[in-house]
């Protein structure tokens, strides 16, 4: 998992500290426990190991347009339009989106 922050006037998604985050386009990522961000659904921290989920998280695929080592952009579907973020996201956590039994 990694820290993140998101710009609102750029959709842009950059890890706190300036670290790679790893991801490729195409790449499955979910938002975890985000402060702010509007236009991005984040998951409860206490949520993410819980064995019996009454919701799947929102997933997000990762675009080429602002691809960097340390920054990144998301779409609701593969290779579409980045998602506009609304509001500044001043905290939250980012992660490869992990396929759990019952996943659709």
């Amino acid at each position: 998992m990694h820290a993140i922050t998101a710009e609102a006037d750029d959709e842009i998604v950059t890890l706190v500290g300036g670290l790679p985050h790893g991801f490729r386009v195409g790449d499955q990522v979910e938002f975890i426990r985000l402060t702010g961000g509007t236009g991005l659904s984040g998951r409860p921290i206490s949520s993410i190991n819980a064995a019996a989920r009454s919701s799947q998280p929102t997933r997000y695929f990762v675009i080429a347009s602002g691809l960097t080592r340390n920054a990144f952009k998301v779409s609701t579907t593969a290779g579409g339009s980045a998602v506009n973020i609304s509001a500044d996201a001043t905290a939250g956590w980012v992660r490869r989106a992990v396929r759990h039994p019952g996943d659709a």
